[in-house]
């Protein structure tokens, strides 16, 4: 037995109602079983493994996902509006970056 193989035995893995009962339990988020199954197949959601045709999902995959998905702590409603807007302001100075440095291809085909 390779050390890959016994290491992959010791994560913990759901099936995707038991993920999301995990994901309500631990973490307090309501995720059903079939918008995981939305998420898996749109993009989005926790990652996942196959074994054959069903997908599992790693409890540590569950947790990192989780995590992501809450956002800091804050006192009032005003703080957590100044947090969305602050982090709107930031992607959009990141998508004008990725422009600046992405070549310019005009209509005509020419440069």
């Amino acid at each position: 037995m390779s050390i890959e193989h016994s290491l992959s035995k010791q994560k913990h893995r759901f099936r995707r109602y038991a993920a999301s009962d995990y994901l309500k339990e631990a973490w307090g988020l309501s995720y059903g079983p079939r918008t995981l199954a939305k998420l898996a197949c749109v993009g989005g959601g926790p990652p996942m493994e196959y074994a054959g045709r069903f997908p599992l999902y790693p409890q540590d995959g569950l947790d990192e996902w989780a995590a992501a998905k809450i956002g800091p702590r804050v006192n009032s409603t005003s703080e957590r509006q100044q947090f969305a807007a602050r982090r709107m302001h930031e992607r959009r100075q990141d998508d004008r970056d990725r422009e600046a440095v992405a070549p310019r291809i005009s209509r005509d085909g020419g440069e």
